[in-house]
């Protein structure tokens, strides 16, 4: 209501600061002056509350993204706790008693990749823990088999592409035969 009466009240008011006349052109030039400032004042507001819902997108997706990776560790913490969940996913333990080492591997490339989509790591890191990493018969087993499923996003390939680099310098060294991928440029 106050504020109403202001607005009512504001040519008056504008009048008494501009000597007491009452010459409307004049007020009606404050008036204009007022508007343009009212619309910088405006866009910066709907700039704010744009920000506002990116963040929150953002946000969102982080969360997602985390729910996600929980539920990833827990299925794995399964397999790791009986083996015998591997067959579902197609693994016989008694077969392959590398199986759990293969899973453990699975979830650190996992933590890596998490850590690569939120810039927590940088491309160096990346190259030093996949070089221990593959250093092992294992975990390039397992690289072969399953690096597939790191190429979730365009922000991976350049993880994926640095991961397979470091696996391609451990097959050399290591004289691996038949686990070369046949990787394409991108």
């Amino acid at each position: 209501m106050a504020l109403l009466v202001l607005i009512l009240q504001a040519p008056t008011l504008l009048g008494r600061l501009g000597g007491g006349g009452k010459d409307w052109d004049l007020l009606a030039n404050v008036g204009d002056a007022y508007a343009g400032v009212s619309a910088i004042l405006s866009s910066l507001a709907f700039c704010g509350v744009a920000a506002s819902l990116l963040l929150q997108w953002r946000q969102n997706r982080m969360t997602q993204l985390y729910s996600f990776k929980q539920q990833h560790l827990e299925i794995a913490k399964l397999a790791l706790q009986d083996p015998r969940f591997l067959y579902v996913d197609g693994v016989d333990p008694t077969l392959d008693t590398d199986a759990t080492l293969k899973v453990y591997a699975n979830l650190v490339v996992s933590h890596w990749a998490m850590a690569w989509d939120l810039r927590m790591m940088s491309e160096h890191t990346v190259r030093a823990n996949a070089s221990r990493l593959f250093g092992d018969r294992i975990s390039r087993e397992w690289w072969d088999s399953w690096r597939f499923s790191y190429l979730t996003s365009r922000g991976r390939k350049r993880f994926v592409r640095i991961l397979d680099e470091e696996h391609q310098r451990a097959l050399a060294v290591h004289g691996d035969t038949g686990l070369a991928l046949g990787l394409e440029r991108e």
